[in-house]
């Protein structure tokens, strides 16, 4: 029995990680695709330039996941601190507990609203993974609530498709439960039925939420590169003003010593 158990874990376990680096795979050329949409590409094109950027961005995934991680554990950590200092004033133990939570969510979602255009400094710019999370930082500093409005709006959006699918899933798995109630008995092939309907729907909400979601936020870096870029156009314009100004009262200054 458990032998049988620990195989099921294994074959999962493998299942997931196949399913994962599928997913990081096609992100990259969904990113790729979508970067570069105004060059003519095939099917060819787009797998190829997943394969360029994969290994760096499944690199910037897991910087993020080790992040995150890091964080979670150090609230963990405090947080079995605190009960265990604070056992006899439970209550007060539970309320910083709570604090630590929201302050490890904070920081969570600060960070990753600033590193949300990353992967656009990643594969359009090549850049390298560190410096593509400090430019997205220093892109997105002063719009932050902007990319945060965006992250929710995608966010409701993935919330109201996946309710949609399940809705439509739970209608597909009615004639399963009808038959159940006719028969007396459990129908054979009940639960692999709703495992395989909730994978295809599953696979289906992916496709149509990780493509939206990357043009969404392409558009969003597009725009914040067009706004710092016509700012340092207008900072140089000024510092050209000035100097021409200053040159002109130096010049000026000049005529008067020479009278």
């Amino acid at each position: 029995m458990s032998g049988d158990f620990w195989k099921s874990v294994g074959i999962v376990g493998i299942l997931s990680i196949i399913a994962g680096l599928f997913y990081l795979f096609t992100s990259s050329c969904f990113y790729f695709h979508s970067i570069y949409s105004k060059n003519k590409q095939d099917f060819g094109k787009v797998v190829s330039g997943g394969k360029k950027y994969f290994w760096k961005y499944f690199g910037l995934m897991i910087v993020l996941f080790l992040f995150a991680f890091i964080v979670i554990l150090i609230a963990s950590i405090l947080s079995g601190i605190l009960i265990f200092a604070l056992r006899s004033v439970l209550v007060l133990a539970i309320l910083l507990v709570v604090l630590i939570v929201l302050g490890a969510l904070i920081v969570l979602i600060k960070y990753f609203t600033s590193w949300a255009l990353a992967p656009y400094f990643l594969i359009a710019e090549n850049k390298r993974i560190i410096d593509s999370l400090r430019n997205s930082f220093s892109l997105v500093k002063g719009n932050w609530w902007v990319v945060f409005a965006y992250g929710i709006m995608l966010g409701v959006f993935i919330l109201i498709i996946n309710i949609i699918f399940a809705i439509i899933g739970f209608i597909f798995l009615i004639p399963f439960g009808v038959l159940s109630v006719v028969s007396g008995a459990e129908v054979s092939g009940i639960g692999f039925a709703g495992q395989l309907i909730d994978g295809i729907f599953s696979l289906i909400v992916t496709f149509i939420t990780v493509p939206i979601g990357i043009i969404l936020f392409k558009n969003v870096y597009l725009d914040l590169k067009k706004e710092k870029g016509n700012g340092k156009k207008e900072e140089n314009e000024e510092n050209e003003e000035e100097k021409k100004e200053k040159k002109k009262v130096k010049k000026s200054k000049e005529k008067k010593k020479k009278k």
